[in-house]
């Protein structure tokens, strides 16, 4: 049955397994120090995708002013007021104010785990990351990003009703 009409809620009811083979979009931003590093990832994430989870790693650092920002877009940014214009990826993540917000990064919280079932229209973008170091430490920040497309699909006998057990 075609499913592409669908209101975005009534597919989200549908179970896990329709939305077929999920993958990891990443980035890695090399932190060198004082200064600000920036990634963006290989792969274009589908224009209408089902975000399983966000997992963002930080390097060892001894501030609590170092972070990280997470966004979409068509190109790597080189300055933070270019990263500034790019969209979300989690709206309303990070330190109260513009969006992409600053995600704070310091030795107590070596990882942040979101676990979620959250649709996102990424207009076929790709996932920019970028890392502001406050202190002279080196590390990595790293995000993984693990998604599927939206199905166009689903069994006809899915609908019909006829099996009770899911």
């Amino acid at each position: 049955m075609d499913v592409r009409g669908w209101p975005i809620e009534r597919i989200l009811q549908l179970p896990d397994w329709v939305f077929g083979r999920s993958f990891i979009i990443s980035c890695v931003c090399k932190v060198e120090g004082i200064g600000i590093t920036f990634d963006i990832s290989e792969l274009s994430l589908p224009n209408l995708c089902l975000v399983w989870y966000v997992k963002i790693w930080g390097w060892y650092t001894t501030s609590y002013q170092s972070y990280v920002r997470i966004g979409l877009g068509h190109f790597l940014p080189s300055t933070e007021a270019e990263f500034m214009k790019l969209k979300p990826i989690v709206h309303g993540l990070g330190i109260t104010g513009a969006e992409p917000r600053k995600i704070p990064i310091w030795r107590d919280q070596p990882s942040l785990d979101l676990q979620m079932r959250m649709p996102l229209d990424s207009g076929g973008n790709k996932v920019c990351m970028m890392a502001n170091s406050v202190t002279a430490e080196d590390g990595y920040a790293k995000l993984a990003v693990c998604v599927s497309p939206f199905p166009d699909e689903v069994p006809d006998w899915l609908i019909s009703g006829q099996v009770k057990s899911l």
